[in-house]
């Protein structure tokens, strides 16, 4: 996704939040105001931070950046240490949201809980294979995710060898 439009998109829609927030006094009843409408004035204080901050990299951003790419221009250091970063950090999500998958499905299939809320592709596989697939699931597309980017960091780092 191009740079610009992921802005465009990002402040429209905390703009529409913002709008949202600005509206909930009308729509709820705010039933402690000494920290309700605080509260709400901060949301929109953080909403309409965010929608302007957007707006303003627009004009910053080159019509051939990509998101969560490195920048056409980077060094391939550069984008070593980008895909070292989003490679340990999908690693780590995706392992937490793992262990809360597992904790959740454990908890369904005791007893303890009537009703749960997974992920679609857990919640999916459930309901069509079972404990253990569902099970599964998550920590399958965290070990993909994070072998691919361990490829993408092999294939730059080979770049570099072959350069000196």
């Amino acid at each position: 996704m191009k740079k610009k439009h992921y802005h465009i998109l990002q402040a429209c829609l905390y703009g529409i939040g913002t709008l949202f927030i600005i509206s909930s006094p009308l729509w709820i009843e705010v039933d402690n105001p000494a920290f309700g409408y605080p509260f709400i004035l901060f949301m929109i204080v953080i909403f309409g931070y965010l929608s302007f901050k957007n707006f303003k990299q627009i004009k910053e951003s080159r019509e051939e950046d990509q998101v969560y790419r490195p920048n056409t221009e980077d060094s391939i250091e550069e984008q070593i240490a980008f895909y070292k970063k989003y490679t340990v950090g999908s690693a780590v999500g995706l392992s937490l949201l793992s262990i809360i998958t597992i904790l959740d499905l454990n908890d369904l299939v005791s007893g303890r809980e009537q009703e749960i809320s997974l992920l679609e592709p857990a919640a999916f596989i459930y309901e069509q294979f079972g404990y253990w697939p569902a099970l599964l699931t998550i920590p399958f597309i965290g070990v993909i995710i994070t072998l691919l980017g361990v490829r993408k960091l092999n294939i730059l780092k080979s770049t570099v060898k072959n350069q000196t």
